[in-house]
């Protein structure tokens, strides 16, 4: 009979161990949330202030601008052909075969999804 107190008294301690264990999880991961939300803002802060620093000491910044296709080259299947490959924000290669393509990167690449909004927004403070 004492064992099973015992037990029913470690079950029960145990319970309680869980429980305030289950609750410090949920306040670590809502700081977790915070804390990535504010390293996003952060991240986002850093960069608008180093290409402001950047443009006070008069850096040259090249921007891509990749055209969509017309209705016109839309109807042609030989000229909707994309004579590019997008890397990431920065880079990309340009060139119709593979040995011939030609690699540059850009402060910023504006794909032909962009739209003038778009463009404005990242650009206005340059102009």
């Amino acid at each position: 009979m004492d064992k099973f107190k015992e037990a029913a008294g470690e079950t029960t301690a145990l319970k309680e161990k869980t429980a305030a264990l289950k609750q410090h999880l949920k306040e670590a991961t809502s700081e977790l949330d915070i804390v990535a939300t504010k390293y996003k803002e952060e991240q986002v802060k850093r960069k608008r202030l180093l290409n402001e620093l950047e443009d006070a000491k008069g850096k040259i910044r090249v921007y891509c601008r990749i055209r969509p296709f017309s209705n016109t080259e839309k109807a042609d299947a030989e000229k909707f052909v994309p004579c590019y490959q997008q890397h990431d924000e920065v880079s990309l290669s340009v060139g119709h075969q593979k040995n011939r393509m030609k690699d540059y990167n850009f402060d910023a690449i504006f794909g032909p999804e962009s739209t003038q909004d778009e463009v404005f927004e990242d650009t206005k403070r340059l102009i």
